[in-house]
């Protein structure tokens, strides 16, 4: 396969660059990933500044913009053809719930799938683990016969969390999202000249944590593997939004 490899840690993290060794002897395999660390940017694009990139060597580029940013340079201007695989990550820190929506990581995976190409955003939940061999070689073994599954990706990509060890490939969770949301996000406080200022902070609350869930299978040290659609319609609301809407006419 051809694969394309991006982050939201930078592109000298150890994530992405032991999925690199990893991959690499088996798939041919091209990182274009921030040049910095886009953490939490989401599905940002840089309007506002021009976009840079630099060749570090055949299969590295490093580009001055978001994960976002990346899959657009790496697509419109880099590949010479499209690549059969996104893999964003393997990002250190979790991406579970409704924190998919603030994470660079997730976003370079969902841009893969709106521009038409099978994409995967992968985690280890653990900020501490320092070696991620194992969740590379799961990787490996996950995408292994991604190609036999015509269906899997139509209008979604996939978001991988593992624990921060992995002992076995088998122990995995097909899951959805948990309801996550944070209490004391913003903490008040004063620098050494008593000027006063704000920090994003916060503690989780898993509002719906449940079986069935991404942070559940975790918790219980599995592999949590979620199918996360592009299109964000509450269907069952159609109907809803269209009685009220008629009934603000009569």
């Amino acid at each position: 396969m051809f694969i394309l490899l991006t982050n939201d840690d930078g592109i000298y993290s150890l994530g992405i660059n032991t999925l690199y060794r990893t991959l690499s002897p088996e798939h041919k395999v091209i990182v274009i990933a921030p040049e910095n660390e886009m953490s939490a940017t989401s599905h940002s694009i840089s309007l506002h500044s021009p976009l840079r990139v630099r060749k570090i060597d055949d299969s590295h580029y490093a580009v001055n913009g978001t994960p976002t940013d990346c899959i657009n340079v790496a697509l419109f201007h880099i590949l010479k053809k499209k690549p059969d695989l996104i893999i964003s990550g393997i990002n250190q820190g979790p991406n579970l719930g409704t924190d998919v929506t603030y994470s660079g990581t997730v976003a370079a995976a969902l841009e893969g799938a709106i521009l038409g190409v099978k994409s995967i955003a992968a985690s280890c939940v653990d900020y501490r683990v320092k070696d991620l061999s194992g969740h590379s070689e799961f990787i490996r073994h996950f995408i292994r016969n991604l190609n036999r599954e015509k269906n899997l990706f139509k209008g979604s990509f996939i978001n991988i969390n593992m624990p921060p060890a992995i002992k076995e490939f088998g122990n995995v969770a097909v899951t959805r999202l948990s309801s996550r949301r944070y209490e004391k996000v913003i903490e008040r406080r004063k620098d050494p000249r008593g000027r006063e200022y704000f920090w994003i902070a916060g503690e989780p609350m898993n509002t719906d944590n449940g079986k069935g869930t991404d942070v559940y299978a975790i918790n219980h040290g599995q592999i949590s593997i979620t199918p996360v659609k592009v299109d964000m319609t509450d269907k069952s609301g159609l109907n809803l939004l269209r009685k009220y809407i008629k009934g603000l006419k009569d």
